[in-house]
């Protein structure tokens, strides 16, 4: 059985970069006219701005980049399918880790999600 290895080229590096940079700009310039248009405070300390680095870098950057680099080895319908599982798992992790409650609404939502998912096999 063969295995994929991931061979980064400078030239892949750059167009995987390059996409997840604009993502993220565009996403930054959208929440900060919605600040200003909701009026809502835009001013933050310096820890405050490290978490919210961290936390887009996360969500809006990393996750994106690995998610490019494993479409060059797995099937475009395979990502799909696990790109679409990540707001169960986030639903999963918010009640094991915070104790969040899942109410019927959302435990319904997630039903038909995965119900979703399981039609396309």
């Amino acid at each position: 059985m063969r295995v994929a290895r991931l061979i980064l080229t400078p030239g892949d590096l750059g167009l995987y970069a390059v996409t997840v940079f604009w993502r993220f700009v565009i996403g930054a310039v959208c929440m900060l006219g919605w600040a200003l248009a909701t009026r809502r405070a835009v001013r933050f300390g310096w820890p405050d701005h490290l978490r919210f680095a961290l936390l887009g870098a996360c969500l809006f950057s990393v996750n994106y980049y690995f998610f490019y680099h494993g479409g060059k080895y797995l099937i475009s319908g395979l990502l799909a399918v696990i790109f679409l599982l990540a707001s169960v798992f986030n639903l999963l992790m918010g009640a094991a880790l915070y104790r969040d409650r899942i109410d019927g609404r959302l435990a319904l939502a997630a039903l038909i999600g995965c119900a979703g998912i399981a039609l396309m096999f």
